[in-house]
């Protein structure tokens, strides 16, 4: 079986990233829907579940119209201590203390 995906469709999709962020902070079903409901209006970002459980957000958005960066900037806006999992563990713990 061959599936035909026309260059374009192709392009947009391989544009959207996904990725997991760490997020300490939450404590309730309402952080999660306040930090849902912040990424999903947020231009750029196109799918985003957040687990108060586990302390992860995935979020899909598009690398050319925002970085991973401005999606912890976000978030730690809103209160919490975001960052990136799979960074190194030193920036992990200067970002936690940056105000």
């Amino acid at each position: 079986m061959h599936i035909k995906v026309n260059s374009v469709n192709l392009l947009s999709i391989l544009d959207k990233m996904w990725k997991e962020i760490k997020i300490n902070g939450m404590r309730h079903e309402s952080c999660e829907r306040r930090i849902l409901n912040t990424l999903i209006n947020t231009d750029g970002i196109s799918n985003a579940d957040i687990s108060l459980e586990h302390g992860i957000a995935v979020i899909q958005f598009n690398e050319k119209t925002l970085k991973l960066k401005d999606v912890i900037s976000i978030i730690n806006g809103l209160g919490y201590r975001a960052h990136d999992p799979h960074a190194d563990p030193f920036s992990i713990i200067v970002s936690m203390f940056k105000k």
